[in-house]
């Protein structure tokens, strides 16, 4: 997993929850809990990638990941 994509995310969910405050000095409270969302975040947005590339949705189609995701064939 890309550190450089966790730690955009990371900033950028601190930065929107603190304001003008710059995301390198905020401390946060629960760090590990912070990175697995950041991990899940970078997980969907793989998958949704891979969903695409594969032909399963369309971007601009209005479907959602999980939406796509439930058009995968049950595993045999």
């Amino acid at each position: 997993m890309s550190t450089a994509a966790l730690d955009c995310y990371r900033h950028r969910i601190i930065h929107i929850v603190t304001g003008n405050r710059p995301a390198m000095v905020f401390s946060v409270t629960d760090n590990t809990a912070l990175l697995r969302i950041c991990e899940r975040l970078v997980e969907a947005e793989r998958a949704a990638e891979i969903l695409l590339h594969k032909g399963y949705g369309r971007p601009g189609a209005g479907m959602t990941l999980d939406e796509v995701a439930a058009l995968v064939p049950e595993k045999a």
